[in-house]
């Protein structure tokens, strides 16, 4: 599972650094870490992880 989720961020991020577009959810990430302060990386890992979690 964790190789999952780091084969998705990976691939999100090259989406987004070369201006492509992303998924709506990387885009709603993107949005609320920008609203709030927050570098995208410690935001994602922090929804992935309350995602994650809901689900168990």
């Amino acid at each position: 599972m964790v190789i999952g989720v780091l084969v998705i961020g990976l691939g999100s991020g090259l989406l987004k650094a070369i201006n492509v577009g992303v998924d709506p959810y990387m885009a709603a990430n993107i949005g609320i870490s920008n609203l709030i302060g927050w570098d995208l990386g410690s935001y994602q890992l922090l929804s992935s992880c309350r995602m994650t979690w809901r689900r168990s």
